[in-house]
């Protein structure tokens, strides 16, 4: 405070200016601008960094004592922002390969201070990523058949297949994967036109097919199919030329004659044919089918007759300007001329010193007459002998020597002679000509497939698990002797008939009890069975015996049935027989049917021919027969020495008298078929032929049992001369019958039970 004794002060203030400090500062912004992966090496150059400053001034003021009075910082330039840099493009020209940067755009900060720092910031550039992707275009000319039809004519073309492949390449930003660009090497391509190939004998619809000239990218794939068709033909005339051969008697009559040959009529046709093309109407051609040439036709023979020409007809060229031609073959009957002669066989009977007084009555003569006849056929055009023969061989039979108590014959036995006879003296034929005959049996396939099967196949049957007493069981056994096997006490896959203790289908048995121990038995297991041998059983090891048979169940079985039956069942149970399948057992059940059916009818018209003609035998010859019968019988079953009478009643409980009769009664029957087709072998003129002849001797030889052709001569003959002659009777008389069988009209009925 300041009071009235407060003394005078006075204060001196000087003055001094400020102090002033000045310094400066800068704030650096920069963009550093690199390959990301480093190359630099035959790239272009990276562009220069991109450097922004921005300065200030910092002035402090302080007064004399160092006081700080005035602090600021004053910026150098209106502008305090770093501007914002964009990224510069890189190509390179040489390459013409583009770079890409991570950033398109870095720095601008909003506001620089002095108290900002410095900045850094580095632009990354890579080359763009490529890849290529192709793409094929093609033009394909296809050639095909208008009606799609191959077969039988010339191979199509190969398909032309043009192709143009363009590539295109992709370009994307390495950083952010975008595409940035594509292109197409080329820009376009072109297909060439294609000049349709020429194919024989068929028109293409087109010359020329394809050829687009600008094909880009983004087309497809092009087809274009060339049809190729025949030429279109039409029959605007038609023309038949004939040529005729008829068969004729020439006397005209038919009556009991051989059916002659059916008319030969041979026809050419002729066409004519406009061919145009099939696109476009164009007459082609205008002609007739070619010239064409008949058969000449070799004259068919008939039995018994001759024909004036051996072949009829023309093989020359004809065309549809040809008339028709007829030609006429005439058959003629052989002229025949005959001899007949008469042998006669007579046996006298004498006293050697010619007396007769006092003493018996000497035996009548025996006398055997047989008539044959000389034949002498000649050609009714050429008036050529054609055969020269005489009618076939007889035997007239040995004759005994008649007793005469006290008297002894110098001849026991007047032997037997062979000579000929005429079967149209004793046989009177019927009209055979269109014989009509019945057959009936039992002609089933089916049946007769079950029967070939038999019942002796059998199956397994999976619905049977359990072995019953009457089952039918596969096994698998062991047999053993004191835990031992023994040698043929095993077997595999054996199927068993339980109940009867044999094998299925069977009838020999095994020893006693082998099977009893199966009853009770499941599939799949195994049973042991106590079985004691017989004490006569054969092998010294097992005689009285008692074994173990181990049996393994396989399973049980079942009787086959033919329609359950598989191809593989079939070879299974009857492949040694020749059937592996139900194919084979149907063809073997059709032959046996067939046969079976050829062998009713042969008897039914054997039976016919019985019936509708007359037979009367020779004076002698049924006796001689039977003792030709006889004989062969006693060759083929006595042994040396044995009788008949023996024979007889050993195997056949007769006498030989009761045989004698039964023979007599078979032999009567052949010998009535024998000697009528033997007469319509003689009518017909039917001939041996010789190959033929042969192997029907074969088929008797074997039949016989024996080996060459002489043995089978003197079987059926008293000399190898007379078998002969015989045996080629008997293949005519054969040969007789075939031919009515073949022209019998047969009618088959329902067996009756």
């Amino acid at each position: 405070n300041v009071t009235q004794n407060t003394p005078d002060t006075t204060f001196v203030v000087k003055y001094a200016g400020p102090n002033e400090n000045v310094e400066h500062q800068t704030v650096t912004q920069t963009v550093h601008y690199q390959y990301k992966d480093g190359i630099t090496e035959g790239r272009p150059a990276l562009p220069q960094d991109n450097v922004q400053q921005k300065s200030f001034t910092h002035t402090v003021k302080t007064d004399p004592e160092g006081n700080i009075i005035e602090d600021t910082w004053t910026p150098d330039q209106a502008d305090n922002q770093f501007t914002a840099v964009k990224s510069p493009n890189i190509h390179d020209e040489a390459t013409d390969t583009n770079y890409y940067y991570d950033q398109a755009v870095v720095g601008g900060n909003t506001n620089v201070t002095q108290s900002t720092p410095d900045t850094e910031f580095i632009v990354y550039y890579l080359p763009g990523n490529i890849t290529t992707q192709s793409k094929s275009i093609t033009q394909t000319v296809h050639y095909a058949y208008r009606d799609g039809v191959t077969q039988g004519r010339p191979a199509l073309p190969t398909d032309n297949v043009q192709r143009v492949t363009f590539t295109q390449k992709i370009e994307t930003n390495p950083f952010t994967g975008d595409v940035t660009g594509y292109s197409w090497d080329p820009i376009y391509s072109k297909f060439d036109s294609v000049q349709t190939p020429e194919l024989k004998g068929f028109y293409a619809d087109q010359e020329v097919a394809g050829g687009d000239t600008h094909v880009i990218p983004e087309d497809s794939d092009t087809t274009y199919t060339v049809y190729y068709a025949a030429p279109v033909s039409k029959i605007t005339d038609e023309k038949h030329v004939t040529q005729t051969i008829t068969y004729e008697y020439a006397d005209g009559i038919t009556a009991n004659r051989p059916t002659l040959p059916r008319t030969d009529v041979q026809t050419k046709v002729f066409y004519r044919t406009v061919t145009t093309n099939p696109w476009t109407d164009k007459v082609i051609s205008d002609t007739w089918s070619p010239a064409q040439n008949f058969t000449v036709v070799q004259t068919p023979t008939i039995n018994g007759y001759y024909y004036d020409q051996a072949q009829a007809g023309s093989n020359s060229a004809v065309t549809h300007e040809n008339p028709d031609t007829e030609y006429i073959v005439q058959y003629a009957p052989g002229k025949v001329t005959t001899e007949d002669k008469t042998v006669t066989q007579t046996i006298k009977y004498e006293y050697a010193d010619g007396v007769t007084e006092g003493r018996p009555t000497l035996p009548a003569d025996n006398t055997i007459t047989v008539d044959f006849t000389h034949t002498i056929v000649r050609d009714p055009w050429t008036d050529k002998v054609i055969s020269d023969t005489w009618s076939p061989a007889q035997t007239i039979n040995p004759v005994e020597s008649p007793t005469i108590d006290g008297f002894t014959p110098d001849h026991a036995e007047i032997p037997g002679k062979t000579i000929t006879y005429d079967p149209s003296k004793y046989v009177k034929l019927g009209d055979y000509s269109n014989l009509e005959v019945e057959i009936s049996g039992n002609y089933s396939v089916d049946e007769a497939m079950a029967s070939l099967i038999g019942s002796n196949a059998y199956i397994r049957d999976d619905s049977q698990t359990t072995v019953q007493e009457d089952s039918i069981v596969n096994v698998d056994y062991v047999g053993s002797q004191d835990g031992v096997p023994f040698d043929g006490g095993s077997a595999q896959d054996v199927t068993l008939d339980v109940k009867n203790n044999c094998n299925a289908g069977q009838t020999t048995g095994y020893i006693d009890g082998f099977t009893s121990g199966l009853v009770g038995a499941t599939v799949g297991s195994t049973v042991d069975c106590n079985v004691t041998f017989p004490e006569n059983y054969g092998v010294e090891s097992l005689n009285g015996q008692t074994v173990v048979f181990t049996f393994t169940v396989n399973y049980i079985a079942k009787q086959m049935n033919l329609d359950e039956m598989t191809d593989e069942d079939i070879a299974a149970n009857y492949g040694a027989q020749g059937y592996n399948s139900k194919a084979d057992l149907k063809a073997a059940a059709e032959k046996q049917v067939n046969d079976t059916k050829d062998s009713d009818k042969r008897q039914a018209v054997i039976s016919k021919m019985e019936e509708i003609c007359e037979v009367t035998f020779p004076k002698g010859l049924l006796d001689q027969r039977v003792d030709d019968y006889i004989k062969r019988f006693k060759k083929s079953y006595l042994t040396d020495g044995q009788k008949l009478s023996d024979y007889l009643s050993q195997y056949g409980n007769s006498t030989e008298e009761s045989f004698k009769d039964d023979v007599k009664t078979m032999v009567k029957h052949t010998l009535t078929d024998e000697m009528i087709f033997r007469a319509v072998a003689q009518k017909e003129n039917l001939t041996v032929d010789e190959t033929d002849f042969k192997s029907y001797l074969e088929q008797m030889k074997t039949s016989n049992n024996l080996k060459s052709d002489k043995e089978l001569y003197e079987f059926f003959g008293k000399d190898e001369k007379a078998g002969e002659e015989y045996l080629r009777n008997m293949y005519l008389a054969n040969k007789a019958c075939d031919q009515i069988v073949k022209n019998a009209k047969v009618t088959e009925t329902a067996e009756t039970e």
